[in-house]
């Protein structure tokens, strides 16, 4: 019979399974809000919202009168054209340990969130 530290249980062997943190900017969440000022008074700023980080432009929803009127808007292609969309595997920028441990965007500065996943070797 093999050591109970073998990677063989009953007779079964099992491979060595890693978990991994990734960190993720808060644009990859699904309806992501963000905020746009308005282009014509300095004091007004509209909600974007993104359904999927993945949607196109035409996806987007706005809480200004336009968007109300026509279903689209100026603001629908500012909050999409500024999506960040960064994370830790696939982004170029690497985050400093202190952005690592706040939680900070290298690429926006906003939030980031943490998944755990599985990676087998």
């Amino acid at each position: 019979m093999d050591p109970p530290d073998s990677g063989v249980l009953d007779g079964v062997s099992c491979g060595v399974v890693v978990l991994r943190h990734i960190q993720h900017c808060v644009s990859t969440q699904p309806y992501h809000l963000m905020e746009v000022p308005s282009r014509h008074q300095s004091n007004l700023i509209y909600t974007v919202v993104a359904p999927q980080p993945e949607d196109p432009l035409e996806e987007f929803v706005c809480t200004c009168p336009s968007f109300n009127y026509r279903s689209r808007c100026i603001h629908q292609e500012m909050a999409y054209s500024d999506r960040c969309l960064w994370d830790e595997e696939t982004g170029s920028e690497q985050q400093t340990p202190t952005q690592q441990a706040r939680h900070i965007c290298p690429r926006c500065g906003n939030e980031t969130y943490v998944t755990t996943e599985l990676i087998d070797e």
